[in-house]
């Protein structure tokens, strides 16, 4: 259950920050995408 749930949230900030990079223009994900994702 707990780790379904962790899971679930890291693909969600992943998929966020996958959008932070590509609108930037890199296909690169970046440490500052993520953190921008966690907000």
């Amino acid at each position: 259950e707990l780790a379904s749930h962790l899971e679930d949230v890291a693909v969600e900030i992943a998929r966020e920050a996958l959008i932070l990079s590509e609108h930037a223009g890199r296909k690169t994900v970046k440490v500052e995408d993520i953190k921008l994702a966690q907000k």
